[in-house]
């Protein structure tokens, strides 16, 4: 009887310090508690500021992730050797250049946002008449922004005009100047003859 006695009182004094270290260490450890019921006032809004804080940030970073930009815009478009009309502006999606007599032109281009793609750069051939250089941007989530520039390259016959206008100026020119030596030798040879004749008048005298 007085072992079983014995054994109940020592399981209550072990029950009893049992609980005491439990409360010990939610009274050292107020985080264990549950919400900032073991913080004072003061303690309990810096943490609650920075658990908004924190919740802000990882919102913003799953954001960040999940939504694409859309940014399809160009920064710079050129046609190296001539200048487009009108002036670039990321807006403006039409433009043009003067006729020209080359075989191909090379486009350059930059993103703005450099996770959209860009294309239809490089060493572009030409057709004659009329040729539609196109620049397309596809942003990161897939919209895509066409820019064009109209090119002229000049008609073979025209080109052959110009040439065999530029023949003809080239032959009157050289005909110009035959004639021109032509009469520089015959004003020479008349003044010889003049300054011959004159001689002879003044030794006769």
């Amino acid at each position: 009887m007085k072992n079983k006695s014995l054994k109940v009182i020592l399981t209550f004094v072990l029950l009893v310090l049992t609980l005491n270290l439990i409360s010990l260490k939610a009274y050292a450890d107020p985080s264990a508690s549950k919400g900032f019921a073991g913080y004072d006032d003061v303690t309990a809004e810096i943490k609650a500021n920075e658990e908004i804080k924190n919740q802000e940030i990882y919102e913003s970073e799953k954001e960040t992730e999940t939504v694409q930009s859309s940014n399809n815009f160009l920064e710079t478009l050129e046609i190296n050797g001539y200048e487009l009309t009108p002036e670039f502006d990321k807006q403006t999606i039409n433009y043009e250049i003067e006729p020209i007599d080359v075989e191909q032109v090379e486009v350059t281009a930059i993103a703005e946002d450099s996770r959209a793609k860009v294309s239809g750069t490089g060493k572009i051939a030409l057709n004659s008449g009329e040729n539609d250089v196109k620049v397309e941007v596809t942003a990161e989530n897939g919209a895509v922004r066409t820019y064009h520039i109209k090119v002229n390259k000049k008609e073979n016959s025209e080109i052959s005009n110009n040439n065999q206008e530029n023949a003809i100026v080239n032959e009157e020119n050289k005909d110009n100047s035959k004639n021109t030596i032509t009469y520089i030798i015959i004003a020479i040879l008349a003044i010889v003859i003049i300054i011959i004749l004159v001689k002879n008048q003044i030794k006769k005298k």
